[in-house]
């Protein structure tokens, strides 16, 4: 930007370490499950930039077919991220939540 040169650091996430978690377990097809991530470095540290929230990207699928009521990632003051996911029909759910090249996987629940 008029000749200065700009450094980008990216926040690594250990895909190891990080875990996605939601709750209920079980609930009624259309409602809302509140999913936390809790994202932490290659040493254990807990990364919790709001400014990385962006960069996840979540994919939820119920029984074969894209979930498109997922919502923005969102950083808590408690320093976990949060998102919700509403299925649309019975059935398990699949998540999938990438952060830049690094995934994390888990089951989402049943509907």
């Amino acid at each position: 930007v008029n000749g200065k040169e700009i450094t980008v650091k990216v926040l690594e996430i250990s895909s190891a370490k990080s875990s996605v978690t939601c709750d209920p377990p079980v609930l009624s097809a259309g409602t809302p499950l509140l999913c936390t991530i809790t994202a932490q470095d290659a040493q254990g540290n807990v990364v919790s930039d709001a400014s990385i929230a962006p960069m996840f990207k979540v994919t939820a699928m119920n029984q074969g077919e894209l979930v498109s009521e997922v919502s923005s990632v969102r950083v808590l003051p408690t320093g976990v991220f949060q998102f919700t996911a509403a299925p649309i029909r019975s059935g398990p759910i699949t998540l999938q939540v990438a952060y830049l090249s690094t995934t994390v996987s888990g089951p989402g629940g049943t509907a």
